[in-house]
């Protein structure tokens, strides 16, 4: 299970909700959002640079995914609605 730094009393807060509640979970992302991406030359679809920036943003998206259903996400919707909105590789 993931960790986090919270104190006692929002962890017990955390518990109480993910024991009583659905938990959905909406991720919005863009490549621009993305670590490591400085330059356009990342969002140009006709750069090698891109295909760098598309394999970081799905690995980001992976990891956020993982941990949504590690801490009881019942349903987790995706979505990369900028440009032709094809980055994430599926």
């Amino acid at each position: 299970m993931t960790s986090y730094s919270l104190s006692s009393k929002s962890y017990k807060y955390w518990l109480t909700i993910r024991k009583s509640k659905r938990i959905k979970v909406f991720i919005s992302v863009d490549m621009e959002s993305i670590v490591g991406v400085v330059s356009l030359k990342h969002v140009i679809s006709d750069s090698k640079e891109y295909e760098r920036a598309r394999k970081r943003m799905t690995l980001e998206v992976k990891a956020a995914v993982e941990a949504a259903k590690e801490n009881g996400a019942e349903k987790i919707v995706v979505a990369n609605p900028y440009g032709n909105m094809i980055n994430i590789l599926i």
